[in-house]
């Protein structure tokens, strides 16, 4: 999927790019590719988190990611990821 830094209306946003690994059967998280600015290490340590504990792909749509106006985006990009997983049969 593909989100941003910040809210659009904010200048110097960057976009970023995600793909999340998931094992079928159980959409536990393998792996990810994240591209983006600098900010995008927060989401990757996230991610490394999720594959340690064996965290489920839809349970990224639930995290109460923080929300800082000026500095975040409006809609996370790991919780589109996780809500599409919520939505989708394919995964």
């Amino acid at each position: 999927t593909t989100g941003n830094s910040r809210i659009k209306i904010m200048p110097n946003g960057v976009n970023h790019y995600a793909k999340i690994f998931v094992e079928k059967k159980t959409k536990k998280i393998l792996g990810a590719n994240l591209i983006g600015g600098e900010d995008i290490v927060g989401r990757a340590n996230l991610i490394s988190f999720a594959i340690q504990n064996g965290i489920t792909v839809d349970k990224l749509y639930s995290v109460d990611y923080a929300y800082t106006p000026t500095l975040s985006p409006f809609i996370e990009t790991l919780s589109v990821i996780g809500k599409k997983s919520k939505e989708s049969n394919d995964i």
